[in-house]
């Protein structure tokens, strides 16, 4: 939590995930299945609301791990709700939309990151749209050497706040079993990530 809180506190943004090319192709993602300004969402690990500044919806809940940028998204947008919560504590919410995006990955304890994906399952009427991982970073000797690692071998995590898993894995076994893995999507200009979306009126 510190690492989040002082990350926003001293003016950090959400990251690579929120940048322009980023957030439309994730954005024509939702429109295209017919997510929009009516629907109900919920967005865990909201960051600093980037992601929205031209997508406006009536009913909007953002759960984030830093008290300091919840209070900024209070304060900036009245109208919506926000919980500053860790992404594995269960909160008595739901909406008809769910998202997750560029938040497994940093999440270090693998009995919260499971935890996580049964709240996602738990949260979600109809649709779940999370954005992880699909490939493993680490693989990579460029990514590796930008950490100051560059000849360790089988690596999955940066030991601070990047931790790599199947995901595919997971998903069969805690997200499939309530929510119906109706499309994966990826795109060239981000070779480690892809879109899994998932409806719950189709299971």
């Amino acid at each position: 939590m510190s690492y989040w809180n002082n990350h926003y506190q001293k003016g950090g943004v959400s990251g690579e995930g929120d940048t322009d090319p980023s957030r439309y192709w994730k954005m024509s993602l939702l429109k295209g299945y017919g997510i929009g300004y009516n629907n109900s969402i919920i967005d865990v690990g909201c960051g600093d609301m980037e992601f929205w500044k031209e997508f406006p919806v009536v009913n909007y809940t953002g759960i984030d791990i830093s008290q300091n940028i919840i209070n900024k998204n209070k304060y900036k947008y009245p109208k919506y709700n926000f919980y500053c919560a860790d992404s594995s504590y269960p909160l008595s919410i739901s909406a008809s939309c769910v998202i997750c995006f560029d938040v497994l990955f940093h999440i270090m304890n693998t009995p919260k990151y499971i935890a996580t994906l049964d709240n996602l399952a738990y949260y979600t009427k109809q649709k779940l749209f999370i954005y992880t991982w699909i490939k493993n970073p680490f693989d990579d000797f460029k990514n590796r050497l930008l950490i100051g690692k560059p000849f360790e071998r089988n690596m999955v995590t940066d030991g601070k706040f990047q931790y790599y898993r199947d995901f595919d894995k997971y998903s069969i076994r805690y997200l499939e079993p309530h929510l119906k893995l109706i499309d994966v999507r990826t795109d060239d200009r981000w070779p480690y990530g892809a879109m899994y979306i998932y409806d719950r009126t189709l299971k």
